[in-house]
């Protein structure tokens, strides 16, 4: 496979404050190819981007989700390989080549997954919270051989041989676990490289940890179904076991503070079990 450029796709609303910082990262990148940047805004109330980084181009796709935009932005694109990254993200300045090396020594046909660092992880119990249980791109590839798209990098015929995102998801919920579960039937690899590194910003309020726990509890379900279909939503004392056990904090915490993880870690059951019991249901509040 031949790999003489690449580029990158950006799906975004157009309302991140981090946007500027992710686009002028990517304009940064100590990469040896022509680099292309495809920002792709998103929904019906997307907003509009003010742009000041040369070369970028933007494109839209009213239907809603994350996954329509990233097969809008394939669709838009032209390079041999393709990269994907988050608009909140900032990427290293040697993300791209790293991750093209690793193509180049370890062969074109596999997805290289990209570390993701998790910047103002102490700022406060939330932010701490989302740095120790979401994103864990090298646990992800490790154990459960998978990927989250907030950087994944792959040439363009291994993402053709997979497929484009499945559009019914709508929410950046579990879209990128269902591509990477394809990949992984058809005996695509899924490697993680340390050096090719983005930041990922932890979120830093309740609200923001309750969205996303809601957004996770539908894709949760909506994943579960493509393999049975009538899925039931897991039972709440099953899913308040799950998430406090995912709350891996470090050992020299005091108990006071692991309590406050495990509190965190049962809201967030909550709220996924009464997401996906809104949604089976179809009483989806929000």
């Amino acid at each position: 496979m031949n790999i003489r450029s690449v580029s990158i796709i950006v799906p975004t609303l157009g309302d991140s404050p981090f946007l500027s910082r992710c686009l002028d990262s990517l304009a940064k990148q100590e990469c040896d190819l022509p680099v292309e940047v495809v920002v792709v805004l998103n929904g019906p109330h997307r907003q509009a981007v003010d742009c000041q980084v040369p070369g970028v181009k933007i494109t839209y796709e009213p239907k809603a989700g994350p996954a329509a935009a990233r097969n809008r932005g394939i669709r838009e694109s032209s390079g041999d390989c393709v990269a994907f990254i988050d608009d909140d993200c900032i990427a290293a300045p040697q993300w791209l080549s790293a991750a093209l090396d690793r193509l180049r020594k370890d062969g074109a046909d596999q997805i290289v997954a990209g570390s993701i660092i998790r910047s103002g992880a102490r700022h406060n119990w939330i932010s701490f919270f989302d740095s120790v249980n979401y994103l864990q791109q090298e646990n992800y590839v490790k154990y459960s051989g998978a990927c989250v798209t907030a950087n994944i990098i792959m040439h363009r015929a291994t993402f053709e041989r997979v497929g484009p995102f499945d559009e019914t998801f709508q929410e950046a919920a579990c879209e990128d676990w269902e591509w990477a579960g394809r990949a992984r039937r058809q005996s695509v690899p899924i490697v993680f490289d340390a050096s090719a590194a983005v930041d990922h910003p932890c979120m830093r309020r309740l609200r923001q940890l309750k969205h996303k726990a809601q957004r996770l509890g539908r894709g949760e379900l909506m994943l579960k179904a493509r393999t049975n279909p009538g899925a039931s939503p897991p039972q709440l004392l099953s899913e308040i076991v799950r998430q406090i056990k995912r709350a891996k904090a470090p050992r020299n915490l005091g108990l006071g503070d692991r309590l406050v993880l495990y509190f965190l870690g049962t809201l967030v059951a909550f709220w996924m079990w009464d997401a996906a019991h809104r949604l089976q249901t179809g009483h989806n509040g929000g």
